[in-house]
Formats: C-alpha cells, sequence, structure tokens
C-alpha cells in the first residue's frame, strides 16, 4: 500500500504537468520598429521595437530573445 501512495505521489503530479501543454498557447512576436541608435566605422547599435502577444489568461516573463538579422539575404548578425 505504501508503495501505490508514493507511487501516486510522484506519477500523478508527472502526468498532470505533461497535459498542460494542451492548455498553453504560444505567444507571438511582431517587429514593430527597427531604429539606428549608433553608426560608426566599424559597428552599428540597432533598436528593435517588439511586440509580444500573450494569449494565454496568465503572464509570462521573457527571460531572453535569439534573434538573427539578415541583410541582402546574408546573415550579418545572431545573438541572445
Amino acid at each position: 500500500m505504501k508503495r501505490f501512495f508514493v507511487f501516486l505521489v510522484f506519477v500523478i503530479p508527472l502526468f498532470l504537468s505533461s497535459c498542460m501543454s494542451w492548455f498553453l498557447e504560444q505567444p507571438t512576436f511582431a517587429l514593430k520598429e527597427v531604429a539606428i541608435t549608433r553608426l560608426s566605422l566599424t559597428d552599428i547599435h540597432f533598436r528593435f521595437g517588439i511586440e509580444i502577444q500573450n494569449p494565454n489568461s496568465f503572464d509570462m516573463d521573457l527571460k531572453a530573445l535569439e534573434y538573427t538579422v539578415y541583410f541582402n539575404d546574408r546573415q550579418v548578425v545572431r545573438g541572445r
């Protein structure tokens, strides 16, 4: 009986957390603005304005965003 209880304590939360993907929707990102903030002979600094839509009923924190910038179909920069 004790093994069954331990099984329930560990397996049911694992099962329920795997079902959360049925209810979660991915946020969408839209690029709204690109501005050059500094320009020199060796580098360019950009500012990107991004709009994020969260369709879920709870807040989400954005920890990092990976990006790739192309110019004339050539990758010029990539970062996080």
